[in-house]
């Protein structure tokens, strides 16, 4: 294409002279957040696609916290060109794309207006990224300083960009020539040095915004992590910092195969997705996304993960170090798309101000894992019993020196831990009513302002085994009931749709198996018993809660000999029988946790056995599955029957769910989190289910045929993770018709 000399060239001349400290164009104090081409497009890019990206970016078809949002709105306004614009084999004297004059010439078949181009992203509200030194068909003889004048004066002032990458393919390497030029040229414009690692800054030299650390990323979770680690030494050295920032690639978010063509990448899966962009936060990495913006199945799955502004606002936070690892596996291990050994795990931080620190836990290895953080070993943090932020999940929890978390394989926990505003009340005894025991304490969490906690007599609160203490209403009295929901389960899994005493798990009834060794999913699956533990694999279905693997102690069953009248059929539907649980098993040759029996049984004197209970409320009824014994359950009733109105905490999905209360707690919209709320039910009646109160839902295989085997409720519906992928709303679970009410004492 024809083009105009440029201006002032004597005063550009002069400006070569000497070299370039730093960029000073005002641009990427924070972290640059945008969109580039090639992985959406490849070499297929056009001006037509861009500008149709261009409008995706700016469109508000998806909410966030109930507000119709776009990608720009969130901060990600820099829609950039990645390779291809270029005319190749156009070029003059030798070069591919270059003329006699050193102006770049243009494919305008393709591309056939760069101004109007750049007017589009204007009018939206966006910026325009530009590409220089390209990849394709790149130039291979000596660069003139004409070509780098050039291409300044066109991308600054005739088409008016915005950003550029530089990338690290042709002879313009020269990136002190082409910042002063920028410079220059009076328009500010983000430079990108895409060099793969090859040019770097020192304390005082980065005549640049964001430069890349690595080699190109790819579609595949063990490239991500290899690029991720390139990071970590510009972290420690105070080289990734505003204004110039380290930067492992393009986000691959959303992108199946990277880009067109490539069948190395095979996308990665949500786990990994969450953990790939976690990890960008963690590290102030500038997030470019590069996904297809328009692909509404693509945008559905993703948006959960690009729109968590609580994870944006970490990576765009500075309070004087970038992040990086605290703590990693000294076990390696080999990743398909990763050309080095990796750490099998690791923990990252990043401090945010105000005493308040970010925390990423990243699973690499091939199985679930439980991890454990103490808070003494986080860096900067101020506080050992700490308020703490679930960004996944955004909900709020409290932490008293230490947490565990178990993740699958690839997954990750991403935590913002800070001192709490006021020192929370000291801790005192708790003397067990009737009913209760450590059992209650270990499970209730928070009831009527008060916190309960399990210490087992460690000093906490003198020799007492369970301790209490008040917590103010609002954010800290929720932050101080979800405590043992982090504690004592798996963050990031789902949480119940409802809580209530009779929904807690008691001893004697099913927990969860944690992994260790080579123990996964196959193990459980034929583990069968082991020591005193009997295992079943349940695929998480809700047995033992969010786990695939389900274990109960059974040490303390015994052979159940026959009486008159007792047969097989009696075993499996007998339930409890004076004090005594009984429970049909047949297993291969008889073998047993009872023995050679195939009906065990043992006493529930002073223990707690399953029950089902039904609560109705006119013509509405719920059906709860809970671990609770009689003595609790005749409570409750007499307590209902006197005039309680039941509180039930919902931490639900779709307020459809929730049809029969009085009230949904959260009006139309869905209640997670922050959100969750209380609602009253009231005039309701606890029915036991008659058969047998004690019945597994995984007891063993069903009785001989001549025998009914026992119809079991199913389970409540359990949401999926509200931070995490949307799931549609569900059915209610299917209530259970009850006979005729019993009257009460």
């Amino acid at each position: 294409m024809a083009a105009a000399g440029p201006p002032h060239a004597t005063a550009l001349v002069m400006m070569l002279l000497g070299s370039v400290y730093a960029i000073d164009n005002g641009l990427g104090l924070t972290p640059p957040m945008g969109w580039r081409s090639w992985n959406s497009f490849g070499e297929h890019v056009s001006q037509r696609r861009l500008e149709l990206v261009m409008d995706g970016m700016v469109a508000r078809r998806r909410q966030v916290d109930g507000v119709p949002m776009s990608l720009c709105d969130l901060g990600y306004c820099d829609a950039g060109l990645d390779d291809n614009w270029q005319a190749c084999g156009s070029g003059s004297d030798g070069f591919s794309f270059h003329g006699s004059d050193g102006s770049s010439i243009v494919n305008q078949a393709t591309f056939p207006n760069f101004t109007a181009m750049t007017e589009h992203a204007h009018r939206l509200g966006l910026r325009a990224g530009w590409y220089a030194n390209n990849c394709i068909c790149s130039e291979q003889k000596s660069a003139t300083s004409e070509m780098y004048e050039r291409d300044v004066h066109y991308m600054a002032r005739v088409w008016g960009f915005d950003s550029v990458k530089l990338d690290g393919c042709g002879t313009q390497r020269d990136l002190d020539l082409w910042a002063r030029l920028i410079n220059q040229s009076g328009r500010p414009i983000m430079i990108e040095n895409c060099h793969w690692g090859g040019t770097v800054p020192t304390k005082d030299w980065c005549p640049w915004n964001f430069f890349r650390t690595s080699g190109d990323i790819f579609a595949i979770y063990g490239s991500v992590v290899a690029n991720l680690l390139t990071t970590v030494h510009w972290a420690r050295e105070g080289l990734s910092r505003p204004g110039c920032w380290a930067y492992p690639d393009m986000l691959e978010v959303g992108c199946q195969r990277g880009p067109p063509g490539d069948d190395l990448s095979p996308g990665l899966s949500l786990d990994e997705t969450y953990s790939h962009f976690g990890a960008w936060c963690i590290t102030s990495s500038p997030l470019t996304l590069s996904h297809d913006v328009n692909n509404d199945t693509v945008m559905d799955e993703v948006w959960p993960i690009i729109s968590n502004r609580e994870a944006i606002a970490i990576n765009q936070a500075w309070a004087g170090h970038s992040g990086s690892p605290f703590k990693e596996s000294t076990d390696l291990l080999s990743l398909p798309g990763a050309r080095v050994q990796l750490p099998a795990w690791q923990y990252f931080y990043k401090p945010l101000g105000s005493g308040r620190v970010a925390v990423l836990i990243l699973n690499h290895g091939p199985s679930p894992r439980r991890f454990h953080l103490d808070m003494k070993e986080v860096p900067l943090l101020p506080c050992v019993q700490c308020v703490m932020r679930n960004v996944w999940q955004q909900v709020d929890g409290s932490v008293d020196g230490s947490l565990d978390v178990e993740l699958l394989s690839h997954d990750s926990a991403f935590l913002v831990l800070a001192p709490f505003e006021t020192p929370p009340p000291q801790w005192t005894c708790h003397a067990y009513e009737e009913w209760q025991g450590d059992w209650w304490c270990k499970q209730v969490g928070t009831v009527n302002d008060i916190e309960y906690k399990f210490f087992g007599g460690d000093g906490t609160c003198d020799d007492c085994r369970c301790c209490k203490r008040p917590v103010a209403q609002g954010d800290q009295a929720q932050a101080a009931a979800a405590t043992d929901l982090y504690q004592n389960s798996v963050i990031g899994a789902d949480l119940p749709v409802l809580t209530t005493q009779a929904d807690l798990a008691q001893p004697g009834g099913w927990g969860c198996w944690r992994y260790v060794a080579e123990q996964n999913d196959e193990w459980c699956k034929t583990a069968g018993v082991q020591g005193n533990q009997e295992i079943v694999y349940d695929g998480g279905s809700g047995l033992c809660g969010p786990c695939t693997c389900c274990a109960r102690t059974i040490a303390d069953w015994d052979c159940h000999h026959y009486l008159p009248g007792q047969d097989e059929t009696w075993c499996a539907n007998a339930g409890v029988v004076e004090d005594q649980e009984m429970e049909y098993r047949l297993m291969t040759g008889g073998n047993n946790f009872c023995g050679k029996c195939h009906c065990c049984k043992r006493s529930t004197a002073g223990k707690l056995v399953g029950m089902t209970t039904v609560l109705a409320q006119d013509d509405r009824t719920l059906v709860i599955n809970n671990q609770a014994d009689g003595a609790y359950l005749d409570s409750m009733g007499k307590s209902i029957a006197g005039g309680l109105a039941l509180r039930l905490t919902y931490w639900g999905q779709a307020p459809e769910q929730m049809s029969w209360l009085d009230s949904p707690p959260c009006g139309s919209e869905s209640c997670s989190g922050a959100n969750a709320g209380e609602a009253v039910v009231s005039d309701l009646k606890v029915l036991p289910i008659p058969g047998s109160p004690g019945r597994s839902r995984l007891a063993g295989p069903a009785p001989p045929t001549h025998s009914p085997a026992p119809a079991w409720p199913p389970p409540p519906v359990l949401p999926g993770r509200p931070a995490k992928q949307p799931q549609p709303a569900q059915p209610a679970p299917t209530p259970w018709a009850p006979p005729p009410p019993t009257p009460l004492p």
